[in-house]
């Protein structure tokens, strides 16, 4: 796109019949002639002016291309509307199928129902998504096409219908939140399935002991399945708070015995006696709903779950 002091221009431009030298297209661009002209000879299309255009080529010809005009693109629908309005009240045969401008502007009604009819349930050809796709590859918005798209679309809620659509649309095992295809290593998944298994309390502890030992959060990440994030957590006892610490020099196998030794009933934390332990596995053996035996025991619903399930207990 053109700038002229700052300003962004377009051209409006024609399109003449070598043999006649009469216009027989009016157009906008923002873009060099030849690009523009170049895209008008792929001759894609099968409306008047691609018609035309292919006509031209089985008879060995190229159209001229002339600009008509330079303006600023704030004014350059208003500048094509005049320009196709001046050229025909001048008796040109123009190609153009409507009065210039956004939005097809002077379209017959017939015409925009024949075209409606035409594109109703009409899919592309994996061929048109390929190119459209390839076409899109590496392109980049300008701020200001994101500033119209952001302002377009706040406050716009979806119909009932697309609601159902989005809901009833199975979402491929290989795309993410955005619906961006995804690409997962054979590594990343194997890591992912680690990460679901349960660590110990001696985990915790060798991962905080080889962590302020000088050992990264990924190192020790790979190594337990686990993410780095997760590594961050533990190490700062944000998670897994009940296990004490580990400082450099320290042997951790210190840790595990004091862990060890007050698992159970001799922890300071513990609210459950061993023999409470017992009598939950066997009143919920019998019926008793976990919701009523943590009421009973003063502890969670979750808390019984572990216990029941050897969990926790063990």
């Amino acid at each position: 796109m053109l700038k002229d002091n700052g300003c962004k221009i377009g051209f409006i431009y024609g399109l003449i019949e070598p043999q006649t030298g009469c216009i027989r297209y009016v157009g906008k661009t923002t873009q060099l002639l030849r690009t523009r002209i170049a895209l008008h000879m792929r001759g894609i299309g099968n409306y008047h002016t691609p018609r035309w255009i292919r006509s031209l080529k089985r008879r060995g010809l190229k159209p001229e291309v002339v600009a008509l005009a330079a303006v600023s693109i704030d004014a350059i629908n208003d500048a094509e509307r005049w320009w196709i309005r001046h050229c025909r009240e001048n008796g040109a045969s123009l190609t153009n199928m409507t009065d210039g401008g956004d939005g097809l502007l002077g379209l017959h009604p017939d015409s925009r129902a024949a075209i409606s009819a035409k594109l109703k349930g009409r899919r592309k050809t994996p061929e048109q998504i390929e190119r459209s796709r390839a076409a899109l590859i590496g392109r980049k918005l300008t701020e200001e096409h994101r500033r119209h798209m952001s302002s377009a679309r706040k406050g716009v809620r979806p119909t009932p219908e697309q609601c159902l659509r989005l809901r009833g649309r199975p979402r491929s095992p290989n795309r993410g939140r955005s619906g961006r295809p995804t690409t997962v290593s054979d590594s990343t998944k194997e890591r992912m399935r680690a990460n679901h298994r349960r660590l110990t309390g001696e985990d915790v502890l060798r991962i905080r002991y080889a962590y302020a030992s000088g050992e990264s959060a990924g190192t020790l990440a790979g190594r337990y399945g686990l993410g780095a994030g997760a590594v961050r957590k533990i190490v700062g006892q944000k998670t897994w708070k009940h296990v004490p610490g580990a400082e450099s020099g320290e042997d951790p196998t210190h840790y595990v015995a004091v862990l060890g030794g007050n698992a159970g009933a001799r922890s300071p934390a513990a609210k459950l006696s061993n023999e409470d332990v017992i009598a939950i596995r066997a009143e919920c053996a019998s019926g008793t709903s976990r919701q009523m035996l943590a009421e009973w025991y003063g502890v969670t619903v979750q808390s019984i779950h572990n216990i029941i399930h050897n969990v926790t207990w063990k």
